[in-house]
């Protein structure tokens, strides 16, 4: 089944749904997990992987992007 029939399935709107694809590239798993997580890095964000994040608002990001295992285990996820 196409991504977007099954989210609206599981009873999300189709704005939500198709917000979800847009920010996931069309990821049924990756769409999955950001319409039952938190959304709220969805508006002025950068897109980093399958989340759209506020550097400001989350810094533990910026910080933890300096580690090398980070970066190591991003680009394992990338690969």
């Amino acid at each position: 089944q196409p991504t977007r029939q099954r989210l609206m399935e599981m009873g999300f709107s189709a704005a939500e749904v198709d917000q979800a694809i847009q920010i996931t590239g069309d990821r049924y798993e990756a769409a999955c997990a950001w319409l039952l997580g938190d959304r709220r890095g969805n508006q002025g964000g950068e897109v980093l992987g399958v989340l759209q994040v506020d550097p400001e608002q989350l810094p533990q990001i910026q910080a933890s992007l300096a580690n090398p295992n980070v970066l190591q285990a991003l680009q394992a996820v990338v690969d």
